[in-house]
């Protein structure tokens, strides 16, 4: 008999208390929102400082076409992560 592993769901916690959010359906906004062309700001229905949040916005940035202004701006964002980083 053959077993196969159990998926695992990731939940993600909105903060302030609210209960958690299925990564499935952060992924799902996100994607929608990317592919529609909407801003990041007036997409993300969760604070960016959240666990759900932070998902939302990776989620976003990796199925959003790619532009020369956010080539540069993920550039820049890469440069000063590798400067932070002791």
């Amino acid at each position: 008999m053959t077993t196969h592993p159990q998926t695992t769901r990731r939940v993600y916690s909105p903060g302030h208390g609210r209960p958690d959010i299925d990564g499935q359906q952060i992924e799902a906004e996100a994607k929608a929102a990317a592919t529609d062309g909407h801003s990041l700001n007036r997409a993300c229905p969760y604070p960016f400082q959240s666990e759900a949040g932070q998902h939302f916005v990776a989620v976003y940035y990796l199925n959003r076409r790619a532009t020369h202004h956010t080539a540069q701006v993920l550039a820049r964002s890469a440069h000063a992560l590798e400067i932070a980083q002791p």
